[in-house]
């Protein structure tokens, strides 16, 4: 058995036991507020809290989240590794970012089964009354419902999760699911992989103002 089918049974077997409330929540995520507190305050009930963004920990994750993209056939031509190294450059310029009065951004974390998740939260209100919500969240696999242990194979270095999105009235919403093989990809890269998934949800909408 290899160890990534080893992490998935244990992932299932937490999900259907006591500690179900591990699985993400993005509830917080489409709820059409233009209010950045309102929605962290609704994830820290999950367990999520302001991340220290002087840990080394938080720039990998930051730097994973971006990598869907490259595995979506986003990659101009790059290696996998160049791409990386461009995300991690960008990773540094996230937590430099400072919020502006109609952009704001927040980079929480929590810890799960001793693994550490990180989130990044975006919000952008616009002057003509509409405003969007992003968030992203680099997870372990008990962290994610829709994870099964076909998800990967063992050489398949990622997979893209069904997932669905809230139908909302006046709102645009999308979720997006990508699976890390950990081990593959670490083994590919030369370089550890901190989680499992990486989830991204997307909210537009209309503001009441």
């Amino acid at each position: 058995m290899t160890r990534l089918r080893q992490t998935l049974m244990v992932c299932a077997a937490l999900l259907g036991g006591a500690q179900h409330g591990l699985a993400l929540d993005t509830s917080a995520c489409f709820n059409p507020t233009a209010s950045i507190d309102d929605i962290t305050a609704s994830l820290g009930q999950e367990g999520w809290q302001p991340a220290d963004r002087e840990a080394s920990f938080v720039a990998d994750h930051l730097t994973w989240m971006g990598m869907p993209q490259y595995f979506a056939g986003d990659s101009g031509g790059q290696t996998l590794s160049s791409v990386l190294e461009m995300k991690r450059m960008s990773a540094t310029g996230i937590l430099r970012k400072k919020d502006l009065p109609n952009a704001k951004t927040r980079i929480l974390s929590r810890q799960q089964n001793d693994q550490t998740e990180v989130a990044k939260i975006a919000v952008v209100a616009l002057t003509n009354q509409h405003a969007s919500v992003h968030c992203t969240f680099s997870l372990a696999a008990a962290s994610v419902t829709e994870w099964s242990d076909t998800a990967l194979s063992d050489t398949q270095l990622f997979a893209r999760l069904p997932s669905t999105a809230p139908d909302l009235t006046d709102a645009q919403a999308s979720k997006d699911i990508v699976a890390l093989n950990r081990s593959a990809l670490t083994a590919d890269l030369g370089t550890p992989v901190p989680s499992d998934a990486i989830i991204e949800t997307y909210l537009s909408f209309l503001t009441k103002e």
